[in-house]
């Protein structure tokens, strides 16, 4: 605790900071107000408090919830304050990641979507937040923060941490998170139980708002998104949780969207303006610092020059700073350089904004119960979760295990079935693969509890089925020994002890095979041991670990990451690292992992260091810098030792290579044993899929859609060994986000596929139930998908981040999609759009019953304000009792913006128990606001009058009956261009476009029209629908461009329509201007300046008609649009 005797003065004498009111309330022996549970009185309580107990140093501190107080006389931070008014306050709130759970491991969010069960996700939720209560005491009220319920929408299928969403879809994310969020802070103001509607049981903030669509250069990079694809598609589902009232806020993600960063997105005001309560904001993890540091517009380098301005920026919008070093270094204010910002008022911030900063975290203690009036033992009184303080819950708790296995069955999707599965018990099993003794844990994974059941690999849940004499285990893996080039003899591991197992070459191969030497050189006469025998793992995305068949220990690299020190500074490549896991954490890299790569015809490989994720000795890593991280790769080269020291650029430069280069000679390939298995085993089960900690995760994106090679050689072999005897082969895909599968599933000789991503702590036993017929698959995929990567958007050149240094020729050649490219009606990169080849459609999904789909009952006409009801009659016509997911689809066969609204597009799901030859008639309510389009010209959702097509289906491609339905809604507005209006608030629809911050100072005003709409290349155009057109006489446009000459053709209809003229420019020029302060002392921002042009319409069209505003070359930004008259 921290004495405080700081100043009580306002920061701006001239700032009306009055929010006082006649309410006092009583005060407990310590001093601190007590509020006595009106929910009516929350804003005068706080206000009292704001007004009378605060001073503005206490302001300061806590307007930063998880900043400590690192003033250079405290060695230590503190947790919490003495206040002004004498009493204590907790200073640090600490937000805590427990994304799947607290004590209980609960599945990734995309394996709880896949289970199509809204109702699961309020019961995880309700684990979680049963259990975060109980973990904390009231006195520990700097504890209670959470974050988990995740909001984020995945389109792209190689993000990074694809796992942490629940769908690609808007409307499955909003149901998922909204009932997660529900369950986990006891709040839900929409429902009918108004039981309490006021005080939470855990302090949820959801993330990350307001997207966050991958890692690509994620510290500073920038997204880009259309005004309809963020409010019709990656908003709504963070809007939800805020209008139920079940979250205090967000965390903000990183980088940038449409140049502006992520940290102060304008997407806040959105939030504060429609929560019910005051929105708590927080930054995620450093995600401020590139805003001091980097973030630059070509113009000036940063986007804000010092922490003072940061500080006050923030302290404006209301948002904290989430990191945990306050020392002064660029990007990470202390206590002096904010309280200077503060009062030099930057940014125009006065101490009522100070204030509304503080206001959420007070809120959010009222509401948590910390102000309550407190019993003899201490708990709050009036508080409806102290029975949680009083007996806390946990991971052995009988409901939350129940729940846990519930939500790994309901998460396996069953992909194939030719009449395989269920399997039988009393049976042998081959079980194959380098999956299937590794667990999918991702980065926010909760421990796996010691309990009955819980922890087991798909391997071990097998042979507790079966029993292990009955299961016949074989990795599959490729073996190889690696040849030097440099001298002609073969890598060897020097010893077999786990210790001292040093890499090294000098053996040399027999020419007579012996009981040792056994392994033959394909095309020779000679034979390698045990001690050059390597066992190749191809993870995928060019990872790789090798496994000496001598000690069964992994090729090593140590490598330094983040405060690990190095104990083997020498750079020896030993061969005595673990096998990687599979998963990890971030205080635990994997060191045995690398790159392997071709380099020249033939089999000549380079073992490079480059590895991915946080296991890169390149600097890549969590904070990001994959993309790049080729170019500081470390090589293994022979001389005197093996060693992993050579620098890129000295293996780049060499004119001999042979040091760096090894013959690669293939002693057997994957599945080389599936013809032994196939004689002594009834079936195979293949395990095959993709790591979320070596592939991919949180810092790196994948590169690819293809599991490693090998992997698909291995099923080909062993399915096809099988397949000769007779006999049946099992896939399972055990990966956290879509692989490539077309080959597979096209495999006449495998018999069946299940997926399976993350389950938490019961996925092994959960897959055993569904592969030996305890349980009957009920998930359905979340996500498309695709065939192949032909119909994803191209990497380009805006791709780096604007403003960097970089260019396309320092990434990685292996990256070239546009990761960048957030906007699903510009990528198509959904099931709403797309028209993409797919393997399995987005809730693609089949059963061990079959169901008949009959008499659908619709509506004939109906009001856009009012919910209804449709059946349907849904039969079960196999032989097992089960459910199926019922999913209904909409499609607008009327819209004012023709094919740019969805092809179809889900508005109501059920997963509905049926029993075998029973039918139920199954009701799905639907919600016309699940109907809405965004008008870009009213800036409103809204709900067109019109003619729909209803289409109940089994997935979004086999649908089953339709029916039409008009609706009575609203049109389109007509848009008045008397006045300037800004053109991508506007445009609802647009071609190879990106998007810029128009300026910083519109920006920090957050007053809207925040963005440009920029040209990407020759084939660049915007659309804006319904403009009024009446009595026109010229257009003008605000313009800017570093270009030397640009040309904005105006069109009516169409990219092709009729001109109505033709506009050119030459290249603006930067300005200058000073962030507002008291005292003049702002810095001054640098950027691309914006002109006027101005032209006489030499024809106008029809008196409404869709503009196009046509590019004729790239970088051409537009602001606003009017019309003369």
């Amino acid at each position: 605790m921290m004495e405080n005797k700081g100043s009580t003065q306002p920061l701006n004498e001239n700032a009306s900071t009055d929010t006082s009111s006649s309410y006092v309330p009583a005060r407990d022996s310590s001093g601190k107000p007590i509020f006595d549970g009106d929910p009516s009185q929350l804003k005068d309580f706080v206000n009292y408090i704001l007004d009378n107990d605060l001073c503005i140093e206490d302001l300061m501190l806590m307007a930063n919830p998880r900043k400590p107080d690192n003033r250079a006389e405290d060695s230590e931070p503190t947790i919490s304050i003495r206040v002004n008014a004498g009493y204590e306050l907790p200073l640090e709130v600490n937000g805590r990641d427990h994304v799947q759970g607290v004590y209980t491991d609960f599945p990734a969010s995309i394996t709880v979507g896949q289970s199509w069960n809204s109702d699961l996700a309020h019961k995880i939720g309700t684990v979680i937040g049963n259990e975060k209560r109980g973990s904390v005491t009231n006195d520990q009220i700097n504890e209670i923060l959470i974050w988990t319920a995740i909001a984020d929408i995945r389109i792209n299928p190689l993000v990074g941490r694809f796992e942490e969403g629940f769908s690609e879809d808007p409307f499955l994310t909003s149901e998922m998170a909204g009932k997660w969020a529900t369950g986990v802070s006891g709040v839900n103001v929409k429902d009918n139980d108004k039981t309490n509607d006021f005080y939470l049981k855990a302090a949820l903030q959801s993330k990350h708002y307001p997207n966050y669509f991958s890692e690509w250069f994620r510290m500073t990079g920038s997204y880009y998104i259309s005004t309809r694809g963020m409010h019709e598609y990656t908003l709504p589902p963070f809007l939800k949780q805020l209008t139920d009232g079940s979250i205090v806020g967000f965390m903000t993600s990183y980088g940038r969207t449409n140049g502006v960063p992520n940290p102060i997105s304008p997407d806040i005001k959105l939030a504060q303006r429609i929560n019910p309560f005051s929105t708590l904001m927080i930054t995620d993890f450093n995600s401020p610092h590139p805003m001091v540091t980097g973030m630059g517009n070509g113009f000036d380098t940063t986007y804000i020059p010092d922490n003072q301005h940061q500080s006050a920026l923030f302290a404006k919008i209301g948002s904290s700073e989430g990191t945990f070093i306050f020392d002064g270094s660029p990007g990470s204010a202390n206590k002096a350089q904010s309280l200077e910002g503060y009062v030099r008022g930057l940014f125009g911030v006065d101490t009522s904004m100070l204030k509304e900063a503080v206001r959420p975290t007070l809120e959010m203690m009222v509401r948590i119960g910390y102000f309550n009036k407190k019993d003899e033992q201490g708990y709050p009184i009036g508080y409806p979760f102290t029975n949680l303080l009083k007996q806390p819950q946990n991971e052995n708790t009988v409901e939350n295990q129940r729940v846990a296995l519930q939500a790994a069955h309901e998460g396996i999707v069953l992909l194939k079935n030719n009449n395989t599965l269920p399997l039988q018990k009393n049976t042998k099993a081959a079980v194959v693969g380098p999956m299937a003794d590794v667990r999918l844990k991702g980065f926010y994974a909760a421990n796996t509890p010691k309990l009955e059941g819980a922890g087991l690999t798909g391997l071990s849940a097998i042979q507790s089925v079966l029993g292990s004499a009955n299961v016949s285990v074989d990795s599959g893996e490729k073996l190889i020994a690696l040849q030097s080039m440099h001298d002609n003899t073969f890598l060897t591991v020097t010893s077999v002890s786990s210790t001292d197992g040093l890499a090294s070459t000098g053996a040399t191969p027999k020419s007579v095979a012996d009981p040792v030497y056994k392994y033959r050189l394909p095309g020779s006469g000679e034979y390698v041991s045990d001690h050059e025998a390597f066992a190749v793992i191809d993870w995928g995305q060019d990872a790789y670990s090798f496994c000496s068949l001598a000690n069964g220990k992994y090729l090593s690299k140590e490598i330094s990451f983040w405060f690990r020190p190095l104990t083997n500074p020498t750079g020896d490549v030993t061969i005595n690292g673990d096998k990687p896991k599979a998963t990890g954490d971030i205080n635990s890299p994997i060191d045995s992992i690398f790159r392997y790569t071709t380099v020249t015809e033939g089999a000549y490989r380079s073992v490079n260091g480059t590895v991915y994720k946080t296991l890169s000795s390149t600097g890549g890593g969590i904070l990001g810098d994959f993309e790049v991280a080729e170019n500081s790769a470390a090589y293994m080269s022979v001389g005197n030792r093996v060693t992993f020291d050579t620098p890129v650029d000295t293996y780049r430069e060499a004119s001999d290579k042979s040091p760096y280069v090894f013959k690669e000679h293939v002693l057997q390939q994957p599945g080389a044993n599936a013809a032994q298995l196939a004689d002594r085993n009834d079936y195979a089960v293949i395990f095959v899929g993709a790591s979320p900690q070596i592939n991919s995760g949180e810092g790196s994106d994948r590169a690819y859609l293809d599991m490693g090679s090998d992997m698909y050689t291995l099923v080909e072999h062993t399915a096809e060994a099988f397949k000769a005897k007779g006999k049946k082969t099992v896939v399972v895909i055990a990966s956290n986000y879509p692989v490539a599968m077309e080959k597979i599933q096209n495999n006449d000789n495998v018999d069946a596929i299940l997926y399976q991503s993350y389950g938490g702590q019961y996925d092994g036993k959960a897959l055993t139930d569904v592969l030996y017929g305890d349980y009957a698959p009920t998930g359905r995929l979340a996500s498309t998908w695709y065939k192949d990567m032909s119909s994803f958007p191209k990497i380009n050149n805006y791709n780096i981040p604007e403003g960097s240094t970089l260019s396309l020729s320092d990434v990685e050649s292996r990256y070239t999609i546009d990761m960048d490219n957030g906007d699903p009606i510009a990528t198509k990169m959904t099931y709403m759009y797309t028209n993409a080849d797919v393997t399995y459609p987005f809730g693609y999904g089949l059963s061990y019953s079959t169901f008949k789909y009959d008499n659908l009952q619709v509506p004939l006409k109906v009001n856009a304000n009012e919910s209804f009801s449709v059946k349907v009659d849904v039969t079960n016509t196999g032989v097992v009792d089960t459910s199926e997911v019922v999913q209904l689809y909409l499609k607008n066969k009327s819209s004012k913006y023709g094919t740019f609204v969805p092809k179809k597009k889900l508005a109501s799901f059920e997963k509905a128990a049926v029993p075998v030859g029973q039918t139920r008639t199954v009701t799905l309510l639907v919600d016309p606001k699940n109907f809405t389009i965004w008008d870009v010209n009213s800036q409103k959702n809204v709900v067109e009058t019109g003619v729909y097509s209803l289409m109940i289906g089994k997935s979004s491609e086999e649908i089953e009956l339709e029916r039409e339905i008009t609706v009575e809604g609203s049109a389109i507005e007509k848009l008045d261009l008397s006045t300037a209006k800004n053109v991508w608030e506007h445009a609802f629809a647009g071609n190879n476009l990106v998007y810029r911050e128009v300026s910083k100072e519109r920006t920090i005003s957050y007053l809207g029209e925040y963005y440009a709409v920029m040209s990407a290349g020759s084939d660049s155009w915007v659309a804006i629908p319904n403009v009024d057109l009446a009595h026109a006489k010229g257009i003008k446009l605000r313009v800017a461009s570093t270009n030397e000459t640009s040309t904005v053709t105006i069109k009516h209809g169409s990219p092709e329509g009729d001109t109505l003229t033709q506009m050119s420019f030459s290249a603006t020029h930067p300005v200058t201007y000073k962030v507002p302060s008291f005292d003049e002392s702002g810095a001054t921002l640098h950027e691309l300046g914006y002109t006027e042009i101005q032209s006489d319409l030499s024809s106008k069209g029809s008196n409404a008609s869709d503009l196009y505003l046509v590019f004729n070359k790239e970088d051409i930004r537009v602001d606003s649009i009017q019309l003369i008259r």
